[in-house]
């Protein structure tokens, strides 16, 4: 399944996000902490085409992990099994917010 947010482009086959534009990827499977997360944001952050995608990128985070109920509920950091949090979500075929 592939869901699109923005630029960015979700692979639930190979558990990836990647910007189109320039084949910018991002491997799903290794996000298990908010500090990764996070590490990815700021990553993205600082490339040229990073502040124009940033409201994309946060969407598609969170509607793939869903991260303030699973990454870093009441200011603490969680460790997760990303695939599993997303094979879930991608099972119960929650409606994309609009990008």
């Amino acid at each position: 399944m592939k869901k699109n947010f923005g630029p960015w482009e979700f692979d639930s086959k190979y558990m990836t996000l990647t910007y189109v534009q320039y084949g910018y990827e991002i491997d799903l499977d290794e996000v298990n902490t908010s500090a990764e997360m996070l590490d990815w944001i700021f990553q993205i952050w600082h490339k040229d085409w990073g502040k124009a995608s940033m409201p994309h990128l946060l969407n598609a985070f969170d509607w793939l992990f869903d991260p303030q109920a699973n990454l870093c509920s009441w200011g603490s950091d969680h460790k997760i099994n990303p695939v599993e949090v997303i094979k879930q979500k991608v099972e119960s075929r929650k409606p994309l917010r609009a990008t």
